[in-house]
């Protein structure tokens, strides 16, 4: 990046963080925490048990919007004030190449936050492998490349947690564990299974209503709560008199009629979310009763807002998750004050929260994110997703580097641009396999794969080998079998790479499924060394890892 970028960029951040500064004091207040008695006396017990050098593990389940992180939140702060020392970290939606055991990377950070000089101490002599978990403490990164050194990192980091524990509880939280990656579900799996005699809890939330049939994490979980230290607790929803409750915290509901209050009960179907966001929109009521659907309620909530404001959440939700100010600004191309005050509106009315670590804004709940792009237009979702990626294409220096090749691919893709949303998703795929991110190289390799029949010969001609799979693939050799490189990227060979990250992400079946295809592609006498390669990687194909 040059000088005058990077002046460009600090110039552009330290507007952000002003702005951002400024939005944080507008924040809503939370409803009133209700109900939960039983789950909260379940995970005190459970910290009780680990206080006393008997690890305990908590599973704590539930369908979006049901209180699942609210939950955690209350029980961490009472868990601190008890005396414990508490780390956090979040799996997030495929879509960013985060590098692989992220969450667990995080919490380990803000241990190192809380006991910098022990965590100093606890890690001398863990060698390079721990570089990966705490850069900032260890110096470079030293990213693991295959299984066989993740098993050695994992014992590194139980090793760490037992010289922590010494005279204080350790709680490790993991939040969203159904976008998890595989790698994370094997460290957590052997941290739960080898921690023995120490104070250390662990609790994994994670969504049950995005677990398809053949999703992972459905053996995984069953078989972490057949350990003697687990127990598996799942939300349900809440009572009508505990969203009357929960109400209350936010009208004043002794001028209310009994009928909005049983109208909220009934349509919220006690989902606290839901709840919330009805109390939000009590004076839009009559706008809101006529949506007959859940989805459509928090949309119709939104309507309500001034254009202006609407149109910055649109533009905000096709950005991801969360979106930098200094990228959206590039995108919307508003004044700084009508940016500001459309902002201002959407804060307030509880949909963006700004986040000041990151100078950027996320939606409060991935419900509202979700409804607000399912409200888009095709054409106006591509349009806007257009908008992102030719500024991130002008302006590389708006995102941290580890997130451009992703965050592009994403918005060509969703842009309807094959030839880009092709070339940025091979890019991004390398990327991703460059720090372990093998659940997202998948997805970038699946997307290819999807494109491929849309791009024109030339274009695919275009596209150049590179050291694809897991360095035992033949290379991009010529199908006529003469044995000589040709170069050039063929579909066969996107399958190659999509089936090693298919195994390496913990999906086995997958994995398979993908080396039997490439056999259609493949002419097995001018080609022996590939079909032999695909062969090898079918027999691989073993049932998912038990923790």
């Amino acid at each position: 990046m040059s000088d005058s970028q990077n002046h460009v960029k600090s110039i552009f951040a330290a507007t952000a963080v002003r702005k951002i500064d400024k939005l944080t004091a507008h924040i809503p207040k939370k409803s009133s925490f209700v109900g939960r008695v039983a789950e909260i006396s379940d995970l005190n017990a459970a910290l009780q048990r680990a206080s006393v050098g008997k690890p305990a593990v908590v599973l704590l389940g539930g369908e979006a919007g049901i209180g699942k992180t609210r939950l955690l939140q209350e029980f961490l702060v009472a868990a601190e004030e008890a005396g414990a020392i508490t780390a956090v970290g979040t799996c997030q939606e495929i879509g960013v190449a985060e590098p692989s055991v992220a969450p667990l990377r995080t919490a380990l950070h803000r241990l190192h936050q809380a006991l910098a000089a022990e965590l100093g101490r606890a890690t001398r002599g863990s060698g390079e492998l721990i570089a990966d978990l705490l850069p900032d403490l260890c110096g470079p990164a030293c990213v693991p490349t295959d299984e066989h050194r993740f098993l050695h990192l994992f014992a590194h980091v139980i090793n760490l947690l037992e010289k922590l524990e010494n005279d204080r509880t350790i709680v490790v939280a993991v939040e969203d564990l159904h976008w998890s990656d595989g790698s994370t579900r094997a460290l957590l799996a052997h941290l739960i299974r080898s921690l023995n005699r120490v104070r250390v809890m662990v609790v994994a939330t994670y969504r049950t209503d995005d677990l398809h049939r053949w999703h992972p994490l459905h053996p995984y979980l069953s078989a972490i709560e057949q350990l003697r230290n687990a127990q598996r607790l799942e939300l349900g929803r809440l009572s009508s008199t505990e969203v009357q409750q929960q109400l209350a915290s936010l009208l004043d509901t002794s001028k209310l009629e009994r009928s909005p209050i049983a109208w909220i009960y009934e349509v919220s179907e006690g989902n606290p979310f839901f709840v919330e966001e009805l109390a939000r929109a009590y004076h839009d009521m009559e706008v809101i009763r006529l949506k007959n659907s859940q989805r459509g309620i928090l949309v119709a909530r939104l309507e309500v807002l001034p254009e202006q404001a609407q149109q910055v959440i649109k533009v905000a939700a096709s950005g991801g998750a969360s979106v930098e100010h200094v990228l959206l600004s590039a995108v919307l191309n508003l004044a700084e004050d009508d940016l500001f005050d459309a902002l201002l509106t959407a804060v307030q009315a509880h949909v963006l929260v700004p986040r000041t670590e990151s100078g950027s804004y996320g939606f409060r709940h991935p419900l509202m994110h979700a409804a607000v792009l399912a409200d888009l237009l095709p054409g106006e979702r591509s349009q806007i997703n257009r908008r992102y990626a030719a500024a991130l294409q002008s302006h590389p220096e708006l995102l941290p580097v580890h997130q451009r090749a992703g965050r592009l691919a994403n918005y060509w893709y969703h842009a309807h641009d094959p030839v880009m949303a092709l070339r940025t998703a091979l890019e991004a795929g390398r990327q991703a396999r460059r720090v372990n991110a093998y659940s997202q190289q998948l997805l970038m390799l699946e997307r290819a794969l999807e494109l491929w029949d849309q791009v024109s010969v030339d274009e695919l001609y275009a596209l150049r080998c590179y050291e694809v799979a897991d360095g035992t693939y033949p290379g991009c050799r010529n199908a006529d079998g003469d044995g000589t490189e040709t170069g050039r990227l063929r579909f066969v060979d996107v399958l190659a790479d999509a089936t090693v990250a298919a195994r390496r992400s913990g999906n086995p079946e997958l994995s398979a499924r993908l080396a039997r295809t490439a056999a259609r592609f493949i002419n097995e006498d001018a080609e022996p060394q590939h079909a032999a390669w695909f062969a090898l990687q079918r027999s691989r194909a073993v049932p998912p890892n038990r923790p």
